[in-house]
């Protein structure tokens, strides 16, 4: 459900959201659309899921296009800013969300297995911040927001997705260093125990009722969390409430990690 205020935070702004078929992204998608931004739904394989979350946007009054295109390959990137330009002009706020999120044992991971997840964790994120960067620096303005991950603290099977989303931590500090003097802000969201899709596709009932238990003990809030649970942040990074804030990596993650 679109997230509704009388006083539209967003309005006239034009927003991509990589990775916006499904989970954070598309939450991320409807709550930016019902705060009056001009909307991208980004996604590489999965079209239904972006239709459905259009469809919503469109059902409550706002506005939205969809658009296919791995964010590790640069070409895909130039295209997806090209029609974004066509339909709503310039881009000021990107949120670099797409990612994925394979389990593999350290001692039995390829080459191409880690190339992958940093292909597009990472090096995806610095390619659309590229691709962006000119519209929000010719417009004297802008707001990046990187998803990064508790887990780049470590954790079991995540030795190449943690290490993506400790590779966000640093280009999100180091790029609002690049970047702040043309007003762009640049700061990260890290997501804690969030309860998506994934999970059940990856998961045996089994597994995800111990995951629930184990994060809700570790947490200081005492349930799970969905993606609903962090649109909040991602609206006040992009709005001009955070306008002094740059270089912040922001946990929102129900007190797990407690810093």
């Amino acid at each position: 459900m679109i997230m509704q205020s009388t006083i539209k935070r967003l309005e006239g702004r034009v927003a991509i959201i990589t990775g916006s078929s499904s989970g954070i992204g598309a939450a991320v998608a409807e709550a930016y659309a019902g705060e009056g931004a001009k909307v991208v739904i980004n996604y590489s394989q999965n079209r239904s899921g972006a239709e459905e979350i259009a469809a919503c946007i469109a059902a409550a009054g706002g506005q939205s296009i969809i658009v296919e295109a791995d964010v590790s390959k640069a070409d895909d990137v130039r295209r997806m800013v090209e029609k974004t330009h066509e339909a709503f002009g310039p881009v000021d706020t990107l949120v670099n969300n797409a990612g994925i999120y394979p389990r593999d044992a350290w001692d039995t991971l390829t080459e191409q297995q880690w190339d992958r997840v940093l292909d597009v964790n990472l090096k995806g994120c610095f390619l659309c911040a590229y691709a962006v960067y000119e519209d929000m620096k010719a417009a004297g303005y802008g707001k990046i927001i990187n998803v990064s991950s508790i887990a780049f603290v470590g954790g079991i099977g995540l030795v190449h997705y943690g290490s993506s989303k400790a590779g966000i931590v640093g280009f999100t500090r180091g790029l609002a260093v690049a970047l702040g003097s043309y007003n762009i802000c640049v700061n990260a969201v890290l997501p804690g125990a969030i309860k998506v899709d994934r999970e059940m596709e990856l998961d045996s009932a089994e597994t995800r009722a111990a995951s629930d238990r184990g994060a809700i003990a570790a947490q200081c809030i005492k349930r799970r969390a969905t993606p609903i649970d962090t649109v909040g942040a991602f609206i006040f990074f992009a709005s001009h409430e955070s306008d002094w804030i740059t270089g912040h990596c922001l946990a929102v993650d129900g007190g797990l990690t407690k810093y």
